[in-house]
């Protein structure tokens, strides 16, 4: 079976959940490919780096006559004509899998054009809306979008209307849609876009033998951090995005390090942070982003608790790769969190989403004096148990077959 997956990149979190697809895919013998506009160990370059950058520049140009907007999330608009089916056709694919392609990576005109079933791998709500990835509060895309809040429009048929509008003739020519998270299956369902009977909820898979718990009193050493520091970790792959909450971290930090007697140290992974950035209440060290999978389970494994402050997100791989490592992670009881973590087993959920809710959280959870060994055995067990590659590619696999028997006979 010859499976062409379509991504803008294979970086950020949405193109690495892509590339591990892939990967589990090529252990069950599958001929999975991954086609990025730049290209990879997985697959070809579609676009050159000014091309690209070119589209994603052009994508955003509607949104610039929206001077009140005040955006949640990302925003694509995929307005701009491509010819990507055509190349893809090309190499006959038995199942083509959409991932992440906004920015204007492809114009879901092409639907129609691919010669093959074609499944979207949800990686956020982007398929549902006019253009947000993630909705917020907003319930508009159950219906036309319009009046949008990101946008801040006071207009029913501004750009969201529009782009929901086409959007929404082009989804039947979907065979099926995969989401991470029942969360966002439901937000699927709730839509009105996608029949339940195209739904199938697929968690994202890990590398077992990359990700697991490593040497803790070596890896701490590393850090020069002492046995006896309370070492706390959080990430994004843009520090700055307000969906992903990190914005809450210094309030957040400065509750608990009122409350605990331990010495406290933040290791913050991701871009755009800065050290200079206000006085924070406890050592931060600032690691930038870490595209070495094995630099992450060494911030993981020496760490004590994983912080999510996400506002809203699908399925963190963060959250996974923790687990994967022994790490309890603590955040917000939003979109597909709940579906990784056990609470007071494996972590814990702030329901109230604020600082003070999940520096509430992060005590409560200490006060529960968890058993380092026995928390991490339990995350592991999670994880070997729902998040496995092997897991993740049978189950991919089961849905290629189905939808090839479906098309056989029509």
């Amino acid at each position: 079976m010859k499976v062409i997956h379509l991504a803008l990149s294979a970086g950020g979190g949405a193109g690495i959940a892509a590339s591990r697809s892939v990967r589990a895919l090529r252990e069950r013998g599958v001929k999975a490919e991954l086609w990025t506009a730049d290209g990879g160990e997985l697959g070809p370059a579609l676009r050159s780096r000014h091309g690209t950058l070119l589209r994603v520049l052009l994508d955003g140009a509607p949104g610039r006559f929206y001077r009140r907007k005040t955006m949640f999330s990302a925003w694509s608009n995929n307005w701009q004509p491509s010819r990507l089916a055509l190349k893809v056709n090309v190499a006959k694919p038995d199942i083509v899998n959409l991932h992440w392609v906004g920015s204007g990576f492809m114009s879901l005109r092409e639907l129609p054009r691919f010669c093959a079933p074609i499944v979207w791998t949800m990686h956020d709500a982007w398929p549902l809306t006019g253009g947000c990835h993630y909705p917020d509060r907003c319930q508009e895309y159950t219906a036309t979008c319009g009046k949008c809040p990101q946008l801040g429009s006071r207009a029913r048929r501004d750009l969201s209307w529009l782009n929901l509008r086409a959007k929404r003739e082009l989804l039947d020519h979907i065979a099926a849609f995969v989401t991470p998270s029942a969360w966002l299956a439901s937000l699927a369902a709730t839509s009105g876009a996608v029949a339940p009977s195209r739904l199938h909820v697929i968690p994202y898979g890990l590398d077992g033998k990359v990700f697991s718990r490593g040497d803790r009193v070596g890896l701490r050493a590393a850090f020069s951090l002492a046995d006896d520091t309370l070492v706390f970790v959080a990430g994004a792959q843009h520090l700055a995005e307000p969906r992903k909450g990190c914005h809450l971290l210094r309030e957040t930090m400065r509750r608990v390090t009122s409350r605990v007697s331990r010495h406290c140290v933040l290791m913050l992974i991701g871009a755009g942070g800065d050290s200079s950035e206000g006085d924070w209440p406890c050592d931060v060290r600032w690691l930038g982003t870490l595209r070495n999978e094995a630099d992450i389970v060494g911030v993981l494994s020496a760490a004590d608790v994983l912080l999510l402050p996400s506002l809203q997100d699908n399925f963190p791989n963060m959250a996974l790769e923790a687990q994967a490592c022994g790490c309890p992670v603590v955040g917000f009881d939003t979109g597909g969190l709940r579906e990784i973590i056990d609470p007071m087993l494996t972590g814990m959920l702030a329901h109230e989403i604020s600082s003070e809710g999940l520096a509430n959280a992060v005590v409560a959870w200490l006060a529960s004096e968890p058993n380092r060994q026995e928390v991490a055995s339990r995350a592991r067990t999670r994880f070997e148990r729902e998040f496995s590659f092997q897991l993740h590619g049978r189950r991919m696999v089961e849905l290629y077959i189905n939808l090839r028997a479906q098309a056989a006979h029509e």
